[in-house]
């Protein structure tokens, strides 16, 4: 349920307005974007898949 990870995922984004001595801030136009997507609610989506190919779960 990605919905239970959005308060936490927001605070996330919301610090990454500021630069940190380890990475730069994020670009005003990206974390709107993203932001706005949260807004709209995260999707919920299956995890894993049952491809021919990559790991097997």
């Amino acid at each position: 349920d990605l919905s239970r990870f959005e308060d936490r995922l927001r605070a996330w984004l919301e610090s990454k307005r500021q630069a940190s001595p380890d990475e730069p801030a994020w670009r005003e136009g990206i974390l709107n974007f993203t932001l706005g997507q949260i807004k709209q609610g995260l999707p919920e989506r299956a995890m894993t898949r049952d491809l021919d190919w990559g790991v097997p779960v």
